[in-house]
């Protein structure tokens, strides 16, 4: 397994970043955070992120010949690689476009960056876990159950492939704030609680929960401080779907909320689920990354986006 060692080429340097899918939830969070310290390009198909700061281009990432012309066009000190077709259901339903936006990219693009001397972080996921143990770190074997992880699990082996001094974040499940179409589930989680809408939320699936504004500020500073392997991002504790979902009730006053909770078993999925990918944040930590907790997390969230959340 790949460590984490800092490059011998300091990267504090680094003053232009792309971005690639900047409207996806996470990457509006990388952009936001990003675009006061450098210059920010992105790449986004369809939507775009909103924010005025961010330089985005419609760039079909899947063309090896479009991405080498448009990077080497921009010449950005860094890329961060995040764009994917990420929801597991549909990558199980087909695996072919799956490998293509997931793996072929993701190689084509370390490529690229590579063979350019540019800095390359891959975003990739939590899931490449297989739930049989808890708190897994790094060194922790990756035998994922869906398509969606093994096909993260390629990508990472490339990507490191290309340059042993490129790095790889993997991220958990994320709450938050985004402007873009992609808000991620939690507002959707919100509005039902809102409305009083039974959710029903396993007690039997761990996750890492992290705020992504946290995330993204500590994969920005941690790749610009030039660090390399693989990095474990997740939050700092270990929770349920349900607790976490009586968090959000408890903490942002969701008195009409009806919380169910449920096992894996009770809701079908395509895709096989694991139970337990919580992750161990020491490494990350040892250089600088700092998650709130997930009720600091709230609280803190709540007061910043009160309008988002439409909080009395």
């Amino acid at each position: 397994m790949p460590g984490g060692n800092r490059k011998q080429a300091a990267s504090p340097l680094m003053k232009s970043i792309l971005i690639t899918g900047s409207s996806s939830f996470l990457g509006w969070n990388l952009c936001n955070y990003a675009k006061s310290d450098y210059e920010v390009f992105g790449t986004a198909l369809t939507n775009r992120s909103g924010i005025a700061e961010v330089k985005e281009s419609k760039i079909d990432l899947t063309s090896f010949d479009d991405c080498r012309k448009f990077i080497e066009e921009i010449k950005p000190d860094g890329i961060i690689h995040n764009a994917a077709y990420s929801k597991p259901d549909l990558c199980e339903k087909d695996p072919d476009y799956s490998k293509k936006l997931n793996v072929d990219t993701s190689s084509n693009l370390a490529k690229i960056a590579s063979e350019n001397s540019i800095a390359f972080a891959f975003i990739s996921t939590d899931l490449v876990y297989n739930g049989s143990s808890k708190m897994s770190d790094e060194s922790t074997p990756v035998d994922p159950l869906s398509v969606y992880g093994k096909h993260k699990v390629e990508a990472e082996d490339l990507v490191l492939q290309h340059n042993s001094s490129f790095t790889v974040f993997r991220c958990p499940l994320m709450y938050g704030h985004s402007t873009t179409a992609n808000k991620g589930y939690f507002k959707g989680f919100y509005d039902k609680m809102k409305n009083g809408e039974a959710l029903k939320l396993f007690i039997d699936e761990y996750r890492s929960q992290a705020i992504a504004s946290d995330v993204a500020k500590g994969i920005v500073d941690l790749f610009n401080d030039g660090v390399s392997g693989i990095f474990n991002m997740g939050g700092p504790q270990r929770v349920s779907r349900f607790e976490f979902g009586m968090l959000m009730k408890s903490v942002l006053h969701l008195d009409k909320a009806q919380i169910i909770p449920a096992s894996q078993k009770d809701v079908p999925s395509v895709a096989p689920r694991a139970a337990d990918t919580s992750m161990d944040i020491t490494k990350a930590r040892s250089y600088g990354y700092d998650p709130s907790a997930p009720i600091k997390g709230l609280i803190q969230l709540a007061e910043e986006i009160k309008e988002y959340l439409q909080i009395e």
